[in-house]
């Protein structure tokens, strides 16, 4: 089923982050903070996903569980492609906590 989402861009810092944020789409709230740094080999690439979804009471259950599973799928999916385009390993590092997401790419 496609989903269709709307995001603005919310704080535009070259070279060092821009923060998008949905406008319309399937999450209550979605806020992602792209960061970039050295790490004195190449760039280090941090994603931080804010999220809260609509009836949190079935986040848990069958109805929304396919949520965290899609969202890693596609940032794995990004973190492959960076490394593929620009070179460079594929470490992952994920790390989740009470809505928040974070995935930490070295490209």
């Amino acid at each position: 089923m496609p989903v269709w989402w709307r995001t603005r861009i919310e704080d535009w810092s070259p070279p060092l982050r821009f923060i998008d944020v949905q406008v319309r789409g399937p999450f209550r709230r979605w806020r992602h903070l792209h960061e970039f740094s050295t790490d004195g080999v190449g760039t280090l690439v941090r994603d931080t996903v804010v999220y809260d979804v609509y009836c949190r009471r079935l986040y848990s259950t069958k109805a929304l569980g396919w949520i965290d599973s899609d969202l890693r799928r596609i940032f794995e999916y990004r973190q492959t492609q960076i490394a593929r385009i620009f070179g460079g390993d594929e470490r992952n590092n994920y790390e989740e906590e009470d809505g928040y997401a974070r995935r930490r790419a070295h490209s």
